[in-house]
């Protein structure tokens, strides 16, 4: 995948073909790279989440991933993503393995913490005083993210001396 495409938002459909030509397709959207590979890579272990799709994987052990259209935000690669589905149910030996449209969150995602937050944090953490469910109170957000901040398994990059 060229560079450039990496990290834009996009449509893309995986195709699966059967041994009678029948085109199993799924429409999905989101980062072109990590969509693209990450579909394949769960059609080759048996992983993938559309059963339809997975099952006819399976009796031909190959997939196609194509790249339908790049967009300049997850809202419209959601709403791209919708027309395809729409568009592929009109043709002839294709089965759209989709089971629901694609749906864009009504607020976009927010990221509650920051550094300046994890480091203050961090350094109740240290003190001990504090226990992790009241300090998930005081930042409103869940007492497992404390203890995977406390653990290194969040936000491990960032130090209190920063």
């Amino acid at each position: 995948m060229k560079k450039e495409l990496r990290e834009s938002q996009g449509v893309y459909a995986v195709h699966v073909i059967d041994k009678n030509d029948v085109n199993y397709v799924y429409l999905g959207s989101g980062k072109l790279y990590d969509r693209t590979k990450g579909n394949a890579s769960k059609l080759k272990n048996n992983t993938h989440g559309n059963k339809q799709l997975q099952k006819a994987y399976n009796e031909v052990r190959e997939c196609k991933i194509e790249i339908l259209e790049v967009c300049n935000s997850i809202e419209e690669a959601r709403a791209a993503e919708n027309d395809y589905i729409e568009f592929y149910k009109k043709l002839d030996d294709v089965i759209v393995c989709n089971k629901y449209e694609a749906v864009t969150m009504e607020k976009p995602y927010k990221l509650i913490l920051d550094k300046e937050k994890v480091i203050e944090i961090k350094m109740l953490l240290e003190k001990g005083e504090t226990r992790n469910k009241d300090i998930a109170s005081l930042y409103g957000v869940k007492d497992s993210l404390i203890s995977k901040i406390k653990n290194g398994f969040r936000w491990a990059s960032v130090s209190i001396q920063s």
